[in-house]
């Protein structure tokens, strides 16, 4: 089930693990969308009133709120999630940059 499906970046406006993190960016970069980060009161003015799934993001006071814009400037997506969690983000894609810069975890041994 992608992020769209489970209605976590559309109803609840916030992500809850780093597989959540990544599909959010790989479905920003699929749609051409710019992530930056956005104060409280912009994500809380981008949750509807009526929105009582997203209500609790509103009560939040920490954490890291971001936005995709479109080409236009449009916000398409507005979200929040634990400060934790971007560092556990940060910590995965270093995993993957020395995992990369490592070439020989790529060899394999000859038969």
């Amino acid at each position: 089930m992608d992020l769209i499906q489970s209605n976590a970046i559309t109803t609840l406006h916030r992500l809850a693990s780093v597989e959540d993190v990544v599909q959010f960016v790989r479905l920003c970069v699929d749609k051409s969308l710019v992530i930056d980060f956005i104060l409280k009161e912009e994500l809380d003015a981008f949750i509807k009133p009526s929105n009582n799934s997203g209500s609790w993001v509103r009560q939040q006071i920490d954490g890291v709120r971001v936005k995709a814009v479109d080409q236009n400037g449009f916000t398409i997506y507005a979200i929040w999630m634990r400060e934790s969690l971007m560092k556990d983000y940060v910590t995965y894609l270093e995993s993957i940059t020395k995992t990369l810069s490592d070439a020989s975890v790529f060899s394999f041994p000859v038969i």
